[in-house]
């Protein structure tokens, strides 16, 4: 595995991360199967969740490594979504909601980070901001594609979004798997050059 197929497969990673299918229909689909104020507050768990985690996520990130912890993400979405397929009661939505969350939080930065090392580490850091922009279209994309099409797929069936989503959260996590690791530091420390 090579930085350069790092560098290569981060955009569709993050297409694959932005595909949301529930995103256009997850409020109607918890409020059909619960009350108005639960949903509310399941989205409360999912941003609480998040928070909790973003300094914990962003230390893992910086010591056990970008790789593992972008799994870990993807993992924990894949989980998520799956818990909100199944459903059945207010503890298992507040459960998925709190694995979307960690998702969440465990790519926040961690993503931009290993893209910039593995740029750094090929001798080609002044393309972070062509890199960045290129991954920022791939976003882009992959959202505007799953609100359309998460929105016909709950005409079929109101899970299918989140089936859908957990699938595309798994092949992030093959990505992520075929990614390298940036060299780091002895001590555990980034080895981004100054």
């Amino acid at each position: 595995m090579t930085l350069d197929r790092t560098i290569r497969l981060m955009p569709w990673y993050q297409f694959f991360n932005s595909l949301l299918f529930w995103q256009a229909v997850w409020f109607l689909y918890f409020q059909a199967n619960l009350s108005g104020a639960e949903a509310i507050i399941l989205y409360s768990v999912y941003d609480i969740a998040t928070t909790l985690l973003e300094v914990p996520s962003g230390y893992f990130s910086d010591r056990i490594g970008r790789r593992l912890t972008l799994m870990l993400s993807a993992v924990c979405s894949v989980l998520g979504c799956l818990a909100l397929a199944f459903g059945g009661s207010f503890a298992v939505y507040a459960l998925g909601q709190s694995l979307i969350g960690a998702g969440s939080a465990f790519k926040s930065g961690t993503d931009s980070a290993l893209l910039y090392e593995a740029l750094d580490a090929t001798g080609r850091a002044e393309e972070i901001e062509a890199q960045e922009l290129r991954v920022w279209r791939f976003t882009l994309a992959g959202f505007a594609v799953s609100a359309v099409s998460g929105g016909a797929m709950a005409m079929w069936s109101a899970t299918l979004p989140f089936y859908a989503t957990a699938s595309a959260f798994a092949i992030a996590a093959i990505l992520v798997a075929l990614m390298a690791e940036p060299p780091r530091a002895a001590d555990g420390t980034d080895s981004v050059r100054a």
